[in-house]
Parts: structure tokens; C-alpha cells; sequence
């Protein structure tokens, strides 16, 4: 089976998971806007990073665009987001408004815990999340509003390389 592992993220948590799950799989990793649909045509199978910026996935458009090729792909998405993994109304809401339902039933999805430091992001950023922390009502939220978090971990991929070794692997019994 050839597998492709392809990501986009704003400041680097995605781009370190995305690493870390090309190695393990041993398939190729590219950034989305390296990706030509010759290469998707070419694949049995996608691993597909984004991180969530302002409630959007960063390869929402990306998503959209290549559609008709990704119907007929096997998908795993990790979005990479500082959501607890306990607020499933929030993943909910991402996986509706970003991901195209044509897509979705190929598609099986992992969310990663992100990073937040406060010290790399851009001036533009830093507003925004100020102005987002004097409307943020949950006091967790607004912690990591105020404070960042970095909770970017290797064994966080565990479950998404089981899903892809378990088709991977389905594939070649038969």
C-alpha cells in the first residue's frame, strides 16, 4: 500500500507530529502546498495534519479543493489544537464547519493536543488572544489564554499509528 503524509500548521506542533509519524510509518511527508494531485492519485492512503487557528483548520480549503480525489482515499486527519479532549462539543463543531461530508466516511480523525507559547507568536496573534481572554468565561480556557501550554508529545500519536498499521496491514492479508 503507498501512503502519503502531508500537514500544514501555523507555528510548529503540527510539523513536529507530522515528523514523528513519517518516521514511524516510514512514508514521505510534505507540506499541503508541495502536494500536486498527481501524488494524491498515487496513493492508496493520506495522513493529513493541520492545526486549528481561530476555530478553522488551517487545511480547511485544502480539503475542499481535493475532495473529489480524497473520496475515494483512506483518510487520518489529526488536527492539532489546544481543545481538551474532554470538550467533544468543540471537536464536533471543527469536524463540521472544516471537513467536507463527502470525505468523511473514509475519513478516521485524531485530535492531538497542541501548543500555545506565547513568545512566538506574531503581533496580530497576540491581540487577538488577548481580546478572546476578556470574553472567555471557563477559567481552564482562560489559563491557556494567559499563560500558553505545551502539551506536544510523541506518545500522543500512538492511537493514529495503530489506525494506519491496522489498515496497512488488513490490506496485505487479503
Amino acid at each position: 500500500m503507498k501512503g502519503l503524509l502531508l500537514f500544514k500548521g501555523k507555528y510548529g506542533a503540527t510539523d513536529q507530529y507530522a515528523n514523528w509519524i513519517g518516521s514511524k510509518l516510514h512514508i514521505p511527508a510534505f507540506e499541503a502546498g508541495e502536494i500536486t494531485s498527481v501524488l494524491l492519485q498515487d496513493c492508496d492512503y493520506l495522513v493529513i495534519g493541520s492545526s486549528v487557528y481561530m476555530g478553522k483548520l488551517i487545511l480547511g480549503d485544502w480539503l475542499k479543493k481535493y475532495s473529489d480525489i480524497l473520496i475515494n482515499r483512506k483518510l487520518f486527519l489529526f488536527i492539532v489544537c489546544a481543545t481538551p479532549s474532554k470538550d467533544s462539543e468543540t471537536q464536533k463543531r471543527i469536524i463540521h464547519e472544516n471537513i467536507p461530508e463527502t470525505i468523511l466516511k473514509n475519513c478516521s480523525i485524531f485530535f492531538l493536543p497542541g501548543r500555545l507559547d506565547l513568545k512566538t507568536l506574531n503581533w496580530r496573534d497576540k491581540w487577538l488572544l488577548k481580546f478572546a481572554c476578556w470574553f472567555e468565561k471557563n477559567p481552564d480556557k482562560k489559563k491557556i489564554l494567559l499563560n500558553g501550554i505545551d502539551a506536544v508529545n510523541e506518545e500522543n500519536i500512538g492511537n493514529l499509528l495503530k489506525a494506519v498499521e491496522t489498515f496497512t496491514f488488513s490490506d496485505k492479508v487479503f
